[in-house]
């Protein structure tokens, strides 16, 4: 489970680091509201699908 916990936050940290660059980039502001929500949605997904197919593997 902290395996997946830190697979979470490493994913969550990187993409959100990297959605308030391109906000900055292209927008011209911050907008931390939609990077955290993009981020956390993507970040959580991506966990999950891959607990459920390591969970179908074994």
């Amino acid at each position: 489970m902290k395996r997946v916990m830190l697979k979470f936050f490493v994913f969550f940290l990187f993409l959100f680091t990297v959605s308030l660059i391109i906000n900055q980039i292209f927008k011209g502001s911050l907008e931390v509201l939609t990077a955290f929500s993009t981020t956390f949605g993507f970040s959580l997904g991506y966990v999950l699908i891959g607990v459920l197919i390591e969970k179908r593997k074994n």
